[in-house]
């Protein structure tokens, strides 16, 4: 998405917006963040040597 003048207003319905704040919380829980996937030590075992 792009704008001549580098600058874009998007307006979206409250319904939405709210949709896609509160989808990750249907996903992971608040307070149960820790208990996920522990992204850096899966990017260290992908990618030996990075240490």
């Amino acid at each position: 998405m792009r704008s001549p003048a580098g600058a874009a207003l998007l307006e979206i319905a409250v319904s939405a917006a709210t949709t896609i704040l509160e989808a990750p919380h249907l996903v992971v829980p608040p307070g149960a963040e820790e208990l996920g996937i522990d992204l850096d030590r899966v990017g260290a075992e992908l990618m030996p040597g990075s240490e």
